[in-house]
Formats: structure tokens, sequence, C-alpha cells
């Protein structure tokens, strides 16, 4: 057991030699010094950037709400208000469900012979480009909560982002550190699907410039340059993925002792806190959440939380600007 586990680190450490000869550690200094500008932009020329994206976030959240309610009501509508043609719709939906799964079908005969011909394909595709439905087998009614719920996680993850000037991609976060393995995995899987299409698009553009279209030429060195951009991030990525592998039992050990913690010092405000936002379909304000308190140690535990995470914010700021300074705490927090 333990000659397979240091051979697994062995392998692990040659990996990350590979990455960052490939310039995995100087490149994710210009990623974070990108970083920087980019909160310091937002913060200073939208103030209100937060408002416009909980607006963007709601808009994009009623639009599939009104598609499910709207596909739950059809045939309802069309039964009192057009009785004659139900059976049509009934066997149109019929029709719909049989040309669908005979459809599936023939996709996953083709999907066979591929994997039978070379199976390494279809582990690209169901890593990097197969779509993960969210919604699949849920109902009407638990769909409309699943979309609900994943508006708020969004709107808290970007409050996150704002609160801590740092993408979530990019950033360990102390007390939930195992997190990050999703963010390294969904920004590679967006990089590597970018990448896939400038691989396809370079060599079009390269025989375009050939044949002398010459307006092509600053279209391929954007292309190029794009490239680049995604190689160097899906460097990072892997870079990051093997760091995390490395420590990962140690990353487990630590949210379990900061949740244990968490649960005996805050349990009564952590209830409180879920059984309000949880539900409530939006985000609500401290304020609110304090004004649902039943008991004085439910307002003790939060305030002692509030103190806690202000301490944590108000540390996290000042190490950041201590790292501007130094340049040997540059990797700091950086998984």
């Amino acid at each position: 057991m333990n000659l397979e586990k240091n051979s697994e680190q062995i392998k692990n450490i040659k990996k990350l030699k590979i990455y960052e000869k490939l310039g995995a550690v100087n490149f994710q200094k210009i990623v974070f010094a990108v970083e920087k500008l980019k909160f310091k932009i937002i913060k200073t020329f939208l103030p209100n950037y937060i408002n416009f994206f909980d607006k963007q976030i709601n808009k994009k959240t009623k639009k599939e709400i009104k598609k499910i309610k709207k596909e739950a009501e059809k045939r309802d509508k069309i039964e009192k208000n057009h009785p004659m043609f139900l059976k049509c719709y009934d066997k149109y939906i019929s029709f719909k469900e049989k040309f669908n799964n005979k459809f599936t079908d023939k996709l996953t005969s083709i999907r066979n012979k591929i994997k039978a011909f070379n199976p390494r394909i279809i582990e690209f595709y169901d890593k990097y480009y197969k779509k993960v439905d969210l919604l699949k087998g849920l109902n009407n009614e638990q769909k409309v909560k699943k979309l609900k719920e994943l508006s708020k996680f969004a709107k808290m993850y970007i409050r996150e982002e704002m609160n801590y000037n740092k993408n979530k991609n990019y950033h360990l976060n102390k007390k939930r550190p195992t997190e990050i393995i999703f963010f390294l995995e969904w920004n590679k899987r967006v990089h590597v699907q970018s990448l896939t299409r400038n691989t396809l698009a370079i060599p079009i553009l390269i025989i375009l410039m050939i044949f002398g279209i010459s307006y092509i030429t600053p279209i391929l060195i954007l292309e190029l340059l794009n490239a680049i951009i995604n190689f160097e991030c899906i460097n990072i990525q892997n870079y990051n993925i093997t760091r995390y592998e490395i420590k990962e039992k140690a990353l487990k050990k630590i949210e379990e002792r900061t949740a244990n913690n968490y649960n005996k010092n805050y349990n009564e405000a952590s209830k409180l806190i879920f059984e309000n936002v949880y539900h409530n379909d939006e985000l609500i304000s401290i304020n609110e959440i304090i004004e649902k308190a039943t008991s004085i140690e439910q307002i003790q535990q939060l305030k002692n939380l509030l103190n806690e995470q202000l301490k944590s914010l108000t540390n996290e700021q000042s190490e950041f600007r201590q790292m501007k300074n130094n340049d040997n705490k540059k990797r700091y927090y950086k998984i």
C-alpha cells in the first residue's frame, strides 16, 4: 500500500514538473494579475455589478421556470380551450416520444461503435462535451425548486468572489477546500472546448490565407493567441488538479475538522441560516435572518459567526496587501 502511495506521489510530482516547464506557474502569475485588475475595474466602474448579476440570474431562471410551467400547462389549455385538438395533440406527443427514443437508441448504437473502435474518443466526449442535465428525472415542481436553488448558489458565489477579490476556480476556500476540484474541472472543461474550436479553425484559416484571402491574417493571429491562452489555462488547471490530488486526504481532514467545529460552535445559528435561506426563493439579508431568530443562543452564535467571518475577511485583505510587496508570498492560497 505504501509502495503504491509513494509511486503515485512520485508520478504526480513528475507531472507537476512537466506542467511547470510548460509555463503553469509563470502563466498563473499573469492570470492573478488580470484577476486583480478585473476586480479593481468592477469595483471602480461597476458599483452595481452584483445587482446587475442578480437581475441576469433572475431573468434566466424566470425564463426557464416559465418554459417548464408552459409545457406543463399546455395540454390543460388545449383541453379547456380547444378540446377538438386534444386527440391530435396526444398523438403528436406520443409520436415525439417515440421519435426521441429511436433517436436516442441510434445515438447509443453509434456511441457503442465508436467506443469499440477507440474508447478514448468517448472518454474525451463524456469528460469535456457531454451535457449534464441537472433537471433530469425530476418532476415539474422539483425542476422549479432546483432552478431556484441553483440561482441562489450562483448569487452566493458571486458575492464571495467580490468580497475576497478572488475567482473561485483559481483559489482555495480554507473552510471548504475540497470544493475547489469542482471549479478546477469546470474551468478546464471550458478551455478544452475552446481549444478544440481553435484546433479546428486554425487549419481552415491557414488554407484560406494560402488562397490569398488577405483579411484572414489578423483573424488567424487572434485565433493562435486564443489557442495559446487556452492551452496555458488548461496547463494551469492540470497543475492545480495534480496539486489537489497530492493534498486531497489532508484537505478532506481539514474540511471535516472545520465542519465539526462549525457545528459545535454555530449549530443553532447554522439551523437558523439554513431554514431561512433554503426555504426562501431569494437570498435574504442578515437583518432578515436576525428577525427570524427565536432564541438568544441563535443571536449570540450568529454574532460570533459574523465576527469570525469579518476577522477572516480582514485577514485575507491584509495578507493580500502584503503579498503585493513580497514576491516570495505570491503562491498564498493558490491550490
